[in-house]
């Protein structure tokens, strides 16, 4: 059975960031199919701590946004948090720390952004 996806409402006047904490390996931000961000580091590299603006991606009525988070082995760590207006209303943290050898993992989210005209 499929849920449906999360509903998160928006204004123009809002401010609409992506926090990324860690990218290790990388993580793909897309909306309405296509690629908003992507950032690939180490952990080795240390916190990126970086915000990104998507709201110039949105457009009017539903956006349907996705985060991909891909990491191989052997560790892996990415965070982020999806900011609106400075208060953080979804993220995720996966610092597992170790994939299998010779595998990788990937986490997928999408949720529907709606930006009311």
């Amino acid at each position: 059975m499929t849920e449906p996806l999360p509903q998160i409402e928006v204004s123009p006047d809002d401010t609409i960031e992506v926090e990324i904490v860690f990218a290790d390996n990388q993580l793909v931000i897309i909306n309405n199919g296509k690629e908003v961000h992507s950032t690939k580091s180490d952990r080795a590299g240390g916190r990126l701590n970086a915000k990104i603006d998507i709201k110039g991606s949105l457009v009017a009525g539903k956006n349907y946004l996705t985060f991909l988070g891909i990491a191989w082995g052997p560790r892996l760590q990415f965070n982020y948090n999806f900011l609106v207006n400075g208060q953080n209303i979804a993220s995720h943290s996966d610092n597992t720390g170790q994939c299998p050898a010779g595998k990788g993992k990937a986490y997928l989210k999408s949720f529907i952004v709606i930006l009311k005209d």
